[in-house]
């Protein structure tokens, strides 16, 4: 159904895992886990980022198996909404709004993994072992939401992982935002390529699902997280 929008997602995908990675969904490998133990080195290192050089194999592979992580996580959300809708007690609709965002969450986060912004949470000690301690406070990004995104070298051809700071405080909000950012370069990616002709039915219902990520309230692009706190707290 969401054709266009995949083949932006996948294009993005054929550029971060490359042939013969491999690939194990089913291992407890994440982002956090390949800080600790990953074959990284520091390159550059300043306040608003980090750039490291990496195992793009290694490094893909952990995306991978983060991605379904959390699409893990989101059948699981599905499947106790399904299971309570489907059974005779009364549910609150409260509880169901939130089991609802956080479903919505884990997919927004498998999201920012399949299209090469990996969005992660780091404290002090978790930029201090990425910058590998460089024991400057100076040199390194305060802690904060951070965007893991891979390229390789035009030159050289060596691949890298930019870690860039959102500047946001907040975590939910700033995956959100991320996501809309995502869906605003998707929207314009597509359009683009259909300028010049009638769009496809394909195009046209992903360029209506990428217009619910614009802002209809003023919540910059994290009226998601508003909502649930709205019900949530109350």
């Amino acid at each position: 159904m969401f054709d266009a929008i995949s083949k932006v997602i996948s294009d993005e995908l054929n550029q971060l895992i490359p042939e013969d990675t491999v690939v194990e969904p089913y291992r407890d490998k994440s982002l956090n886990e390949w800080r600790t133990n990953g074959s990284y080195s520091c390159s550059i290192s300043n306040k608003k980022m980090i750039e490291l050089k990496v195992n793009q194999r290694e490094y893909a592979a952990v995306v991978f198996s983060e991605c379904n992580h959390f699409l893990n996580h989101a059948c699981e959300h599905r499947a106790l909404l399904l299971n309570t809708l489907s059974g005779e007690e009364d549910p609150s609709p409260s509880w169901g709004i939130v089991s609802l965002y956080y479903m919505a969450l884990f997919l927004a986060l498998a999201l920012t993994r399949a299209c090469n912004k990996s969005f992660v949470f780091l404290d002090k000690a978790g930029v201090a072992q990425l910058a590998q301690d460089t024991g400057r406070d100076n040199d390194t990004p305060g802690a904060g939401s951070f965007i893991f995104r891979h390229a390789l070298e035009p030159d050289t051809f060596i691949p890298k992982v930019t870690v860039s700071r959102t500047g946001a405080s907040r975590f939910h909000e700033a995956a959100w935002d991320t996501v809309s950012k995502f869906m605003n370069s998707a929207a314009q990616t597509i359009q683009s390529q259909s300028a010049t002709r009638r769009p496809t039915a394909s195009e046209i219902i992903s360029l209506r699902a990428a217009k619910l990520f614009e802002k209809p309230f003023p919540a910059d692009g994290a009226w998601q997280s508003i909502f649930r706190n709205a019900v949530n707290y109350r």
